[in-house]
């Protein structure tokens, strides 16, 4: 799994926390879409109805890893709870 970094604002008390590649450690990501169409038969025609699924993923910059928009979430949910447990 992908890991977040950060850094401490001293004067500001600010944190900003960042989603590293698993892989290389890039932060650098592009988003990738991939577009797709499912059919399904209906009882009452002959036609066929469909549903366009369309799914979202995060790819790192440089080594191509890729990543789903749970696991950035995940992953940057984690480092919230390692925040507030150093405190």
């Amino acid at each position: 799994m992908a890991g977040a970094t950060g850094t401490r604002g001293a004067q500001d008390q600010q944190l900003s926390e960042t989603f590293l590649c698993n892989e290389c450690r890039g932060k650098y990501f592009i988003k990738v879409y991939t577009f797709s169409i499912r059919f399904k038969e209906v009882d009452f025609s002959d036609d066929l109805i469909y549903d366009k699924l369309e799914d979202e993923r995060y790819m790192c910059g440089a080594c191509r890893a890729t990543y789903s928009q749970t696991e950035v979430e995940e992953t940057l949910r984690r480092a919230k709870r390692r925040i507030r447990a150093e405190k």
